[in-house]
This record gives C-alpha cells, sequence and structure tokens, in this order.
C-alpha cells in the first residue's frame, strides 16, 4: 500500500513549533542534486510548498529561526537565537533496524542522567529525534562565540545518546507529516518510503541552565591543531552510494573505502589511521576536485568503515577528522609541508617579535610548553636539508634549503597572535586552550571522591562543602575567568591534600601545573603560567617572605599576569589561575583581618596512613569516575554561587593569628590571659592605667621577640584605637612632687599623670572579634596559651 502524506500534521507542528512563524522549509531530492528552501509566513504559504515538493523529495524544517528571510539553506551565520536543542538517534548499522528503532525511542522517552525528557519526539521515518524547548532563547545574532557555544549544548546531548553528528544551530530536520524517501544507498539495504509521525509533542520549555555544554576533550599529543584551511557546512550530507565519488578517484580507493583496509594486502597499512590518511591523501590529489564536505561525510560515515578509526575518537573526532583533512590537502602539494605544519607555525605578534613556535614536552614541568625559534635559527637549523622547487634551463633539479622553503611557502602554519581563549576558535589567533583531558558522562563512579571531600577536606560542614564544589564548578565551567579565591589546605602529610589536587588536576590535563618550587612563579620567566587554569602549589610557598606574598595577591586577584618569556618582551596576558595550596606547616598563608581571598581547609588526618582508602577512590574515578565527575560539576547549578563569599572556616582563623603583625599580637595575647596590669599593681583587668605602661609593655613583649623594629607610640596607639570599644577616655591626675630650685630650695609642685579608662574585658573580647572577623574560643585559647610556657606572649 503506498504511504501518503498528511500535509494537515505538518501544518499542525509547525504551528506548535513557532506559533507564528515565519517557518523555514527545505526540499531535497533522495540524490541531493535539487534543493529548495523558502521562507513561509502562513499556512496557505506552507501547503502550497508542501504539495509542489512534497510529491518527489524529501521535506526539511529549519531548528531555530533566522535574522532575516531566507531561499537558500541556513548557514549558522543566519541563526537569529537558539529557541530548540536537538538530538538525531538513528539505528546503528549492522543491527535489526525494528530493534534499533525501539531502542532509540527507549533513550529519548528514558534520557540519559542529566538529561529531561524531550518537549517532543519526531519518527523521522529513519530514527528519532528529539527536541527541547527552551524557556529563552539564546541570542546567537551571527556572532562566532555564541553559535560555537550553542552547539556545545547539542554536541553534550549527541555525546551521551551517542548518537549522530548533528549539534550545529542550523540544522534542518525531517518534517513529520511528509514521506522519508530513501535514497538509492538505503533503498538497496531494504528501506522503504515512510511517513514521519510526531511520537509526542509536550508543552514542557527548559532553563538552558538545565543542560551542559559540551567540553572541548584535548588531543592525547602535542601539536597544532585548528581547521587549516577546511571549512565544514552545518549539515553534512551522507552520500547515497559510493559511486557518488569522482569517477577518476581510483578504485582502490573506493574499496578502502567501504571495507576501512585493503582486502588485496591486508597488512598494508600498519594502522586504521595510516589507512585513512591514504584515503584523504587520495581525495586531495583527485583530478576531479572533492569538496570539505564530501571528505568529511565519508571518513564520518559510520556505513563505511573507513570511519571507524574517526568515529572511535568520540568527543573529539570532528576536530581530529578536519585536522586529517587539512594535512591530506597540504600532503597533496607537499609531504614536508604537512611534516612542518604539523610541527611548526610561525606567530606574526609574541612580545613585539615574529616568532616560530614548537609545541614541545616538559618533562619538569610533565606538560607541553611552546618553544619560540627565530627566523634565522630556524633557518640554521634546517640547512642541512634541501628540496627540490623545480628544474633550471639544462633540467638539473633546483635544490633550496627545507628551512627556507617552508618559511616563504604561502600555506605555511601562520597566525596574527596568540591568545589563551576557552571556548572560542578563531582562525588567525594560535589558541592555546585544549580542552578538558576526559569525556563529560554522567554517573555514580564519583561520588566516593565527593565523600572524602565533604568528610575529609571539608569536616562535613555543608557551607564549606557546598562553596568548595562551587568553586570547582566554576573552575570548569568558566576556565577562562579569573580565580579570585584560593583553596588552602592544610594538615599532615598522606591526608589527600595532593590526591584531591591532583584528581581536579586529571580533568584539566595539559592546562593544570604542580609545583613545588618557588622559582616557578616568583622567576624571572613564567610563561607557562599563560595557558594554565589550574595551579597546584605543593609546600611552594612560604607565608612571611613579602615576595610570595605579592606574586600570591596578583595570581588571585590581578585580571592579567604580565608573562614574560625568554628573549621577547614582557606582555600582558589574561589572568585563569584557579589557585590550590597545600602545606604541612601550620603558617601557610599572608591572612589579614579583612582578607577574603583564602579558604583555607583544615584536612583532617583521619585517613592518614590508609593506602587501602585512597586505592578504593582511585580505582572508582578509573572506572569512569573522571568523566562522571566532569559531568557532576559542569551541570552544577552556580546561579547562587559567589566566589568571593568565603565562608569562615577554623583554618581561616588560625592563619590569621599566624599572620598579626607584633602589636596586634601582643593585644590578642593580653585578651587571652585576661591581664593587662603590670605584675603587683592591681587588679589583672584595672578600670584605669597609666597611659605609658600599656606602650611599656609593648616594648617588652616586642624586645623578648627580637623584633628588628619596635612600632613608634603613635603607630602604636592607632593601631590600639582600633580594637577599643567606643571612645578612648583619656583622665588627668594631678600629684605632689617637690622640685629642687636654683640655690637648693626645695619647692612643693603639682605634676600631671595621663590614665586611659579601660572597658570590660568581655567588650574589648567582642571588638576584637568584630574586627578580625574571627569567632574566637577565649577559654580554649586561654587553656592553650597556659601550656605554651615557651612562648615570651604567655
Amino acid at each position: 500500500m503506498a504511504v501518503v502524506p498528511n500535509y494537515d500534521a505538518s501544518i499542525e507542528f509547525l504551528q506548535k513549533w513557532r506559533a507564528k512563524g515565519p517557518w523555514i522549509l527545505t526540499a531535497i531530492e533522495p540524490d541531493r542534486k535539487g534543493i529548495a528552501t523558502e521562507t513561509l509566513k502562513d499556512e496557505a504559504e506552507v501547503r502550497t510548498f508542501l504539495e509542489e515538493h512534497g510529491d518527489t523529495r524529501n521535506i526539511y524544517f529549519s531548528v531555530n529561526p533566522t535574522r532575516w528571510p531566507i531561499n537558500k539553506k541556513a548557514s549558522r551565520e543566519d541563526i537569529a537565537s537558539l529557541d530548540w536543542l536537538h538530538v538525531d538517534v538513528d539505528p546503528r548499522n549492522g543491527k535489526e533496524l525494528k530493534d534499533e528503532r525501539e531502542r532509540a525511542l527507549r533513550l529519548l522517552t528514558n534520557p540519559p542522567k542529566g538529561i529531561p525528557k524531550p518537549t517532543c519526539v519526531v519518527f523521522s521515518g529513519g530514527g528519532y529525534q528529539g527536541f527541547w524547548r527552551l524557556e529563552d532563547a539564546m541570542e546567537i545574532e551571527g556572532k562566532p562565540d555564541a553559535y560555537a557555544l550553542a552547539a556545545r549544548y547539542n554536541k553534550q546531548i549527541e555525546r551521551l545518546y551517542e548518537a549522530d553528528h548533528c549539534h550545529n544551530v542550523d540544522r534542518i530536520m525531517r518534517l513529520p507529516g511528509t514521506i522519508n524517501r530513501p535514497d538509492e544507498k538505503k533503498r538497496k539495504k531494504g528501506r522503504k518510503p515512510t511517513l514521519a509521525d510526531v511520537i509526542f509533542f509536550d508543552e514542557e520549555s527548559y532553563p538552558l541552565s538545565t543542560f551542559t555544554p559540551a567540553p572541548e576533550v584535548d588531543s592525547p599529543s602535542g601539536g597544532f591543531t585548528g581547521r587549516g584551511g577546511v571549512s565544514i557546512s552545518g549539515n553534512i550530507k551522507r552520500l547515497s552510494s559510493i559511486d557518488d565519488l569522482p569517477d577518476d578517484l581510483p578504485d582502490w580507493v573506493k574499496v578502502l573505502i567501504v571495507q576501512g583496509f585493503d582486502p588485496e594486502n591486508p597488512g598494508k597499512f600498519e594502522s586504521r589511521s595510516e589507512c585513512l590518511f591514504a584515503v584523504l591523501c587520495a581525495m586531495a590529489r583527485c583530478p576531479t576536485e572533492i569538496d570539505d564536505d564530501t571528505m568529511f561525510s565519508v571518513i564520518t560515515d559510520p556505513d563505511f568503515h573507513i570511519s571507524e578509526s574517526v568515529l572511535e575518537k568520540k568527543g573529539n573526532a570532528e576536530k581530529y577528522a578536519i585536522r586529517q583533512i587539512s594535512r591530506a590537502k597540504e600532503v597533496a602539494i607537499d609531504p614536508a609541508l604537512v611534516e612542518f605544519n604539523d610541527r611548526y607555525a610561525v606567530i606574526q605578534g609574541i612580545g613585539g617579535k615574529c616568532r616560530i613556535v614548537e609545541e614541545v614536552f616538559d618533562p619538569g614541568l610533565e606538560r607541553f610548553k611552546l618553544q619560540k625559534i627565530g627566523f634565522d635559527d630556524f633557518r640554521n637549523a634546517w640547512m642541512n636539508r634541501k628540496i627540490q622547487i623545480g628544474e633550471d634551463k639544462n633540467g638539473n633539479p633546483v635544490m633550496v634549503p627545507l628551512g627556507k622553503w617552508w618559511l616563504e611557502h604561502p600555506k605555511r602554519r601562520q597566525y596574527r597572535a596568540m591568545a589563551f581563549e576557552p571556548g572560542i576558535e578563531r582562525d588567525d589567533v594560535y589558541n592555546l586552550w585544549r580542552g578538558f583531558a576526559v569525556e563529560a558522562k554522567p554517573g555514580e563512579k564519583h561520588e566516593s571522591f565527593l565523600t572524602h571531600i565533604k568528610q575529609n577536606l571539608c569536616d562535613n560542614d555543608p557551607e564549606v562543602y557546598d562553596y568548595l564544589i562551587g568553586w570547582l564548578a566554576r573552575l570548569v565551567q568558566f576556565p577562562a575567568k579569573l580565580g579570585e579565591a584560593a583553596v588552602i589546605l592544610q594538615g599532615d602529610q598522606g591526608t589527600g591534600k595532593s590526591f584531591f589536587a591532583k584528581t581536579i588536576g586529571t580533568l584539566v590535563g595539559r592546562h593544570f601545573l604542580h609545583i613545588s618550587n618557588s622559582s616557578h612563579l616568583t622567576g624571572n620567566f613564567n610563561a607557562h603560567l599563560r595557558d594554565c587554569v589550574f595551579l597546584f602549589a605543593d609546600e611552594a610557598f612560604f607565608a612571611g617572605d613579602k615576595r610570595h606574598e605579592s606574586v600570591l595577591k596578583t595570581l588571585i586577584t590581578e585580571r592579567h599576569l604580565v608573562i614574560e618569556a625568554k628573549g621577547v618582551d614582557a606582555e600582558p596576558a589574561r589572568n585563569c589561575v584557579h589557585l590550590v595550596m597545600a602545606s604541612n606547616e601550620e603558617w601557610v598563608v599572608p591572612a589579614g583581618f579583612g582578607d577574603r581571598r583564602f579558604f583555607v581547609l583544615n584536612v583532617s588526618d583521619a585517613q592518614r596512613g590508609n593506602p587501602g582508602y585512597f586505592r578504593s577512590i582511585q580505582a572508582d574515578l578509573d572506572d569512569g569516575g573522571y568523566e562522571s565527575l566532569l559531568a557532576f560539576l559542569l551541570a552544577y547549578d552556580l546561579s547562587d554561587f559567589e566566589v568571593r563569599n568565603v565562608p569562615k572556616t577554623k583554618g581561616h582563623d588560625q592563619q590569621k593569628k599566624y599572620t598579626m603583625p607584633v602589636e596586634k599580637e601582643w593585644w590578642f595575647q593580653k585578651l587571652v590571659e585576661g591581664f593587662l596590669a603590670p605584675a603587683g599593681s592591681g587588679p589583672s583587668w584595672p578600670r584605669e592605667i597609666p597611659k605609658e605602661d600599656l606602650y611599656s609593655e609593648f616594648v617588652d613583649y616586642a624586645t623578648a621577640r627580637r623584633m628588628p623594629r619596635i612600632t613608634s607610640k603613635t603607630a602604636f596607639a592607632k593601631v590600639l584605637s582600633d580594637f577599643w570599644p567606643g571612645k578612648v577616655e583619656i583622665k588627668q591626675y594631678r600629684k605632689p612632687v617637690e622640685v629642687r630650685l636654683p640655690g637648693g630650695r626645695l619647692e612643693q609642685r603639682s605634676s600631671a599623670y595621663w590614665y586611659v579608662d579601660i572597658p570590660p574585658l568581655e567588650d574589648f573580647r567582642k571588638k576584637f572579634e568584630e574586627v578580625s572577623n574571627m569567632t574566637i574560643d577565649w577559654e580554649k585559647e586561654s587553656k592553650d596559651g597556659r601550656e605554651e610556657t615557651s612562648d615570651p606572649g604567655f
């Protein structure tokens, strides 16, 4: 029985999709040789379009609205806003079609963890498509940063469903009520024309914050990334048959595409990636030009076995495919070009100079770094290799040094500038951002690590735990932002401080830097900080060193760092450092009374010396825990999180005590002792005291501590007044004194003595807590102080 379209259902669907239109419909012939696109304003125009094209063509609608009416297939630059998220779950190759369709529908009606139920599910006639309506559209308006971010939201859904490559914002999808007309390749597999239909269409809308953008995933090795002149459109069309490729593409290439290896010589290629590259090089050299979209389609089409080495890269597949196409096109020019473009790039502006850069692995820092090379040094390094550029009039080869040839080649890899820009891709900027080291996949294997954080780092304090998780989530969701607060871990060895930091560092990959030598931060050259997102300073700072204090302030609070590399001028760069410090010492950071930069945690020693405890957590992390931890942090709601609202902790108060300057320390000890008067002079906390006695006591204290400089009376009075409850009241008393006059006669006179009114001890203690922003157990402090008999202040 012939399948007939249902255009009433098509119109009803479009009116639900975008009630007042307009609607952009595209009609494509099954062989893809004929395409028509129109922007339609009302029901009558829609019906006319459907009746004109629906009998012979496949009909699609634009998921998102365009900035203006169009009569061609939209590009991402045409899209006005992201109104819907989408996913396309098609049957997998080699499986029963009926079973695969049931699997796809189950996935969409029972979404993976972290994904809500779709607003709408459509049976496309092949597989199933899911759509999520957004409460508020995300503006795009042709902005590259915006459409790249929008695509990442779709890409994360695509990854979780292990669905087809279709995350672009200019996506067109099958219109329900029309007929899915299979191409020749699908007809040969038994596919028949099938009516596309709506499975359900609810009223549910979701805030964009419900979803997580896909993190960019780093490639496992160094080298340059980017499109390298490759242009891939938003909607990749699959070939209906291998015969769609040009006739002058050799048959052996088509065999490799279909089979994924050479059946006549199975050992010809050492790996699938080598076979892939041979195919791409042949396509790049084909006399009939094969465009980038077709090359990309071939090597990502699961129907062709040549795609296997690409698709196994999963989240990194698109970037990998584009780079391989770029390399093949370079090889078509000359193999030496791809060799050098893989290894080197020219940056026009680095510290005011044009330099060649190379990514090299630094075994000391255990990460890749950029090596900068001058043009003369580069030419000298490669003068021992020559390349032929032609022949002279006698037919003799004309040879030039390879380094000179590459520098003068118009296709050498070159960028206008270098920057660290997470989530942004610009063709003329060498971006130091490489993405995360793992893919985000919801799961439960990270929960034992979170329990470790809660119990051993946060002492089961919910406010402290929530802040730390928020700090980590902000790091992965906004890696380009300044850290603004540092996490300080103080505790004994073996308690899990480094375990915590290295676990987070594993997510960040090459943008994690672990240092234990302060010279890596205070030395003259600091280029390694340019692309650092997560810095773990392990016993690398001394709180009493003013130079270290200055570096700390810059790393935590300054928007820009001055980056200085060897051989080039210093230049400012964005500061993206999120700092974690760990130390076994009691005094870790210089924390003043008004400090809000340090989030200090006293790490519990409950699991110290318990390797089995940490092995168990590590096993969970290795079994998908890293991926689920990244997914958890990416999905964490930060709407109520403010990084500068650092919770008060006992550890922070402790650091404040160690940081007090001597005059504040003296006064604090007096409040702890509850004893102000000199020995034998009266009550321990008198109602008044001679003004000079206060300063004398302080001088004795500072002298006993061998302070190199004693605070002046004026400065001392200013400090003390800050801690005084209410106004400082000074009284004058006069007492008789005998004065010997010239000639030896004694005369009775009076002399003035200045006394200070002393408020009650409890008032002083409350004022100290208020000024210092500390919570102090005075009774415990007094008891602890009496036990420290060797301390001159007690």
